[in-house]
């Protein structure tokens, strides 16, 4: 069976240095419209993901999206512990489900998918998304980025 995939899109604020790591303001959308925006520029190929509407795999879990009016930031998990708890929380308002995943086993993912790291920014309270395993490497302990490890599967192309 064949499943319909999405393309997520990897985009920084315009003007900005993400060579050869992560800096300033980052996004991370299936919507071409949300990054149709003069102020944004792709940074990476991207990673592939399944729509939350249609088919996907049985394996796949769904990823909530939540924003933090505070740091004006949004954040995705496909961990249900973290989207409940964040949820409840008085700065954290639950946008549903963005789109569904692979999720890795003991850090590892599945032969044929692709890794996708996860970066969290202590000083911006920010994350970023790389399947660049060099960028994800590069990046932790500069500019206050820590590695947290594989967040999600890609499906191959």
């Amino acid at each position: 069976m064949t499943f319909q995939t999405w393309l997520i899109y990897l985009l920084a604020a315009t003007g900005l240095s993400l060579s050869p790591g992560p800096n300033g303001l980052l996004a991370l959308t299936p919507n071409r419209t949300e990054w149709a925006f003069p102020l944004w520029q792709r940074t990476e190929p991207g990673f592939w993901v399944w729509p939350v509407a249609g088919d996907w795999p049985a394996t796949t879990k769904p990823v909530c999206r939540l924003f933090n009016s505070k740091a004006s930031s949004h954040f995705y998990s496909a961990n249900s512990n973290d989207c409940a708890t964040l949820a409840t929380l008085p700065d954290w308002r639950d946008e549903g489900i963005a789109f569904r995943v692979l999720v890795p086993e003991g850090g590892v993912c599945g032969f044929g998918t692709v890794p996708v790291y996860r970066l969290f920014n202590t000083a911006r309270s920010n994350h970023r998304f790389t399947t660049n395993a060099e960028t994800y490497r590069y990046a932790q302990g500069k500019d206050g980025w820590v590695g947290e490890g594989v967040a999600f599967c890609s499906p191959p192309v």
